[in-house]
């Protein structure tokens, strides 16, 4: 018999958000503010299992020739789901269905959350249509003394419910542009985008991003050449989940920059918008 080894990530049970049939909406229904952030929306209740890491899928958040873009918040309340904390901020969300191009905008954090917990979403957008929140919880990991896992979530790049705007290079990538500077050590990383407020409209092309760490004159890859879809009619921007997130050790007090281009003949109106989310502890 082929003796296949448990690797250290290895996970015995996963928790997804439902188990229903997959649909266009994908997930639980939360509708933001349009001044500010809306009502917590429950995504799970009281955690079975502990959970070392949280796949996020933000779907249905676009509409044809309309901006909707907003951020939304992952909140965990370790007692009764009433008072929530804010996990993980401002994730970006202008975003297709589930069922069409890379289903939606998709992050995923090695964070631990305790068994007992109940998991929330909210969320702030420009337009206050309810979009979908879906989340899965990697949990029951055979040695979990060995699964890394962090305690917090920085973001770089918002000021609710805007992001940082770029233009995109196109024959060359654009210049380094500092989205923001870390206030802890940090090791997890990764990077979404969505419109800008003048863009109305998009032309259907695929975005490279790259992240680095860096001084303004000296710069160390993060992430490099990350692949963002953006769609046209559907004023879209998504990720596969295949791609999200990488480790890669960064210092308190670093500046965290970007740089772009795009498969498109010319840039978006405005440029594309962009957040960097960094996980330490």
């Amino acid at each position: 018999m082929l003796h296949v080894p448990i690797g250290a990530n290895s996970f015995g049970a996963f928790t997804p958000y439902s188990s229903i049939r997959p649909t266009a909406a994908m997930g639980v229904s939360v509708t933001p503010g349009t001044t500010g952030y809306g009502l917590w929306t429950q995504i799970f209740s009281a955690l079975a299992f502990d959970a070392y890491g949280i796949f996020i899928c933000i779907n249905s958040g676009s509409s044809n020739n309309t901006s909707r873009r907003g951020v939304f918040n992952i909140g965990i309340d370790l007692a009764g789901g009433t008072s929530y904390t804010i996990a993980i901020s401002d994730l970006l969300s202008q975003s297709p269905t589930y069922i069409a191009e890379s289903s939606g905008q998709w992050y995923y954090f090695p964070l631990f959350i305790p068994a007992g917990a109940t998991i929330a979403a909210q969320g702030w957008s420009i337009s206050g249509t309810a979009q979908r929140v879906m989340a899965w919880v990697m949990q029951k990991p055979p040695n979990p003394s060995v699964i890394r896992k962090g305690s917090f979530v920085e973001t770089f790049g918002v000021t609710a419910p805007e992001a940082t705007a770029q233009t995109q290079g196109t024959t060359t990538k654009s210049s380094w542009l500092q989205i923001g500077t870390t206030t802890n050590k940090l090791w997890w990383w990764q990077v979404a985008a969505e419109g800008t407020s003048s863009d109305t409209s998009f032309s259907a092309a695929t975005i490279h991003v790259d992240v680095a760490v860096g001084d303004g004159t000296n710069f160390d890859s993060i992430i490099v050449d990350f692949p963002i879809r953006v769609g046209s009619g559907t004023e879209s921007y998504s990720s596969l989940p295949v791609t999200v997130g990488c480790e890669f050790p960064v210092p308190a007090g670093s500046g965290i920059y970007i740089r772009s281009w795009t498969s498109g003949t010319s840039p978006e109106t405005g440029g594309t918008a962009f957040a960097v989310y960094g996980l330490g502890g």
